[in-house]
């Protein structure tokens, strides 16, 4: 992805291989980056 943030759904892989739930994703990543890649609706 050539150094930009992570795409939501490779974001989502790597929780899941690290055998985290996805509820657990802010002990991963930092939550403000996960809420500026939530599509807007």
């Amino acid at each position: 992805e050539n150094g930009s943030e992570c795409r939501l759904d490779t974001k989502r892989k790597i929780i899941l291989a690290l055998g985290f739930e996805l509820a657990n994703r802010t002990r991963i990543f930092d939550k403000d980056e996960l809420e500026d890649e939530t599509p807007a609706s």
